[in-house]
């Protein structure tokens, strides 16, 4: 159904799929905070889904699902975790800065909860729709 699978609803399915994968890699970077040799997760989505919804790109127009396109599709977006070996906090190799995980972790929230009110607007107003606006 076109209601529920527009590409408005697409974008902020994936801002949450990404949002809930970081959420997890901090967690799992805080649960690792004093094991010896650990090395962060990060996870990286935003550049992806932004390059996937910008718009000011020159891109090809496709007609058919087929069809060669330069500008990735918004269902391609996936949430890439990878390790950060680069820096080494401690001398016993652990690089996980709890201040840092924190600050990640709020901002986190901040952003998963702003894709939730959106989500929730969205799916109000289609329930006023539906409902005819009567009440």
């Amino acid at each position: 159904m076109e209601l529920f699978n527009n590409r408005v609803m697409q974008v902020l399915q994936k801002a949450l799929d990404g949002a809930t994968a970081r959420h997890q890699a901090i967690a799992h970077n805080m649960a690792n905070i004093n094991t010896s040799g650990y090395k962060k997760l990060e996870v990286n989505f935003q550049n992806q889904l932004k390059a996937a919804v910008d718009k000011s790109s020159a891109s090809l127009t496709t007609t058919h699902s087929r069809h060669i396109s330069n500008k990735p599709s918004i269902k391609d977006v996936q949430p890439e975790t990878t390790r950060s070996t680069a820096t080494s906090m401690r001398p016993d190799g652990n690089n996980v800065d709890i201040d840092q995980e924190m600050t990640k972790m709020a901002a986190n929230i901040f952003y998963f909860n702003s894709a939730v009110s959106q989500l929730n607007k969205r799916i109000s107003l289609l329930k006023h729709i539906i409902s005819e606006g009567r009440r």
